[in-house]
């Protein structure tokens, strides 16, 4: 269960990357034509490309409890807030993107309806991505809640 939950989030990841990667190209076209001075997609789209990095070796690392014996055996913690924080940060920033795309339509300042549907899919994989991520701590916390209380010696009453 737990296997699973991390390769769909890693796909899902490589996805986002696919995504974000394409509209990043598609935004450096536009700047060197002369068609786009807006520096703050480029900046998003190279933070969205080098966030996903640590977020996929993340999941990768976590990818063996599956098959792992004992959990104390790895070490970790009862709570990532490594890889949360990052997924957080990940969705705020295509939230924030979907959103200031859809003001500049709205507003006329553009026509291009491809990178709203980009930003609005990429921010749906992510909100996907994190419950998939709280799904999969549950799952692990549940597992060394079982591990410890089988170690711990339960007093029996006289």
């Amino acid at each position: 269960m737990l296997g699973s939950y991390t390769i769909l989030e890693i796909l899902l990841a490589v996805a986002v990357f696919l995504i974000a990667g394409n509209e990043l190209i598609g935004v450096l076209r536009a700047r060197r034509d002369g068609l786009s001075q807006n520096l703050s997609r480029v900046v998003f789209h190279v933070v969205t490309l080098l966030l996903l990095v640590p977020y996929v070796a993340f999941a990768y690392f976590y990818l063996p409890l599956e098959e792992s014996g004992p959990i104390e055996v790895y070490g970790t913690p009862t709570f990532n807030w490594t890889y949360l924080i990052i997924g957080m940060i990940l969705t705020v920033l295509a939230a924030w993107e979907a959103l200031s795309m859809y003001r500049a339509r709205r507003l006329g300042l553009t026509s291009n309806r491809t990178r709203l549907i980009s930003y609005s899919v990429m921010f749906i994989i992510l909100l996907v991505m994190m419950g998939l991520s709280v799904r999969k701590w549950d799952h692990y916390l549940d597992r060394m809640e079982v591990t410890y209380e089988e170690s711990i010696p339960v007093a029996e009453p006289n």
